[in-house]
């Protein structure tokens, strides 16, 4: 699968108490979903560990684990999926990008 990580980018103030910047009922890009599928992996963790954590199906991480993996963001280790150092950097990047545009 082809992941297209290009989102569009919430007006600076729109989001609910989430702490994520997103409404309540707003809906997660793909941008956001590989962020929240990296915090997951950051100490290791299962496929149902990500599933639940980062409230995605089974499905879904079907596609976006080969796709991280790909890109070397996370590495099975047997049973467990970590964030690599790539990965990481990853996370700070985007963590200093929303905090420059969301404060």
């Amino acid at each position: 699968m082809d992941v297209d990580i290009r989102t569009q980018v919430p007006a600076p103030g729109i989001g609910g108490s989430s702490g994520s910047g997103r409404g309540p009922k707003a809906r997660r890009g793909k941008l956001e979903i590989i962020v929240d599928i990296l915090k997951v992996c950051l100490d290791g963790a299962l496929k149902t560990e990500i599933v639940y954590q980062a409230n995605l199906n089974f499905k879904r991480v079907d596609k976006y684990i080969p796709f991280l993996e790909a890109r070397g963001l996370i590495e099975n280790t047997g049973t467990s999926y970590w964030t690599t150092d790539k990965g990481k950097e990853f996370l700070d990047n985007y963590h200093h990008v929303r905090e420059l545009f969301l404060s």
